[in-house]
């Protein structure tokens, strides 16, 4: 006769896990490709805004940005600036970048 077994819970614990990574690998990637446009599009005048972009995964969120307060500035403009974005085309145009790492970390705990 045959036996089926319930693990619920160290799957559950795989799915979080795996999410978690997948959060971590995304933004990862989306800080490097954010910093990779500060310097091609030279926002870069003490290196002050480059070197602040960070990101950290909190709950279920990846949080990607700076704590520099020109940093809104640069990415949105003012009155008498035009914006030079840099946070927002690096996830707008690395959809696909973005999604490939997510599932890279998920293979990794599911193999």
């Amino acid at each position: 006769m045959s036996e089926l077994r319930w693990h619920g819970k160290e799957a559950a614990a795989r799915v979080r896990k795996a999410a978690l990574m997948g959060l971590e690998a995304a933004g990862t990637l989306v800080e490097g490709l954010a910093k990779g446009i500060i310097v091609e599009k030279d926002i870069i005048d003490t290196g002050n805004l480059l070197n602040s972009v960070a990101h950290e995964v909190e709950g279920e969120t990846a949080h990607v940005g700076t704590n520099v307060e020109y940093g809104v500035y640069q990415e949105f403009g003012t009155r008498f600036m035009a914006a030079r974005p840099w946070l927002r085309p690096a996830v707008d145009e690395h959809h696909a970048e973005i999604r490939k790492a997510f599932a890279a970390a998920l293979r990794g705990v599911f193999g």
